[in-house]
């Protein structure tokens, strides 16, 4: 599914999982305000991944589905360990940081994955913060998107 996605596919899923991580659900004008864009214009995205089954919508609200946490989960352990990659190549945190972002959907999973072992299974990424265990038994690296994933580390 990871292929099949653009980079702004994933800038809605992870804005939709942050806002549910804090509140539960979230609210298309709070998608919609936090990137930047229209009402309408969220409400189609969402509507397109409502359709591909990554998010569902509750009452007023909407949420990922357990494929769309899962999905959110490998990309933000998929940056972490690219990020971690990119730094000891000699980049800045920050730089890594950047191009993960714009490479995270193009490596695939297998080469991501042999990545992590090489670099010895890191339990911190780049900027410091702890690599926790993800949805998909995998270290899951937070700082991309400065979330704390409390309540699906128990999962």
């Amino acid at each position: 599914m990871v292929g099949l996605l653009s980079t702004r596919d994933i800038d809605y899923l992870i804005t939709v999982y942050e806002h549910c991580t804090f509140k539960g659900t979230a609210r298309v004008v709070d998608v919609a305000k936090a990137l930047g864009v229209s009402k309408s214009t969220a409400s189609l995205m969402i509507k397109k991944l409502v359709k591909w089954g990554l998010i569902e919508r509750v009452g007023r609200g909407i949420r990922l589905t357990k494929e769309g946490i899962d999905l959110c989960l490998e990309i933000i352990w998929r940056h972490g360990v690219i990020e971690s990659a990119l730094t000891r190549l000699g980049l800045s945190v920050e730089e890594a940081c950047h191009v993960a972002r714009d490479i995270e959907l193009s490596i695939p999973k297998h080469i991501v994955d042999k990545l992590w072992c090489l670099l010895g299974r890191p339990s911190r990424c780049p900027h410091g913060e702890l690599i926790v265990a993800g949805g998909m038994g995998r270290p899951t690296c937070t700082c991309r998107f400065n979330v704390v994933l409390k309540q699906y580390i128990a999962e």
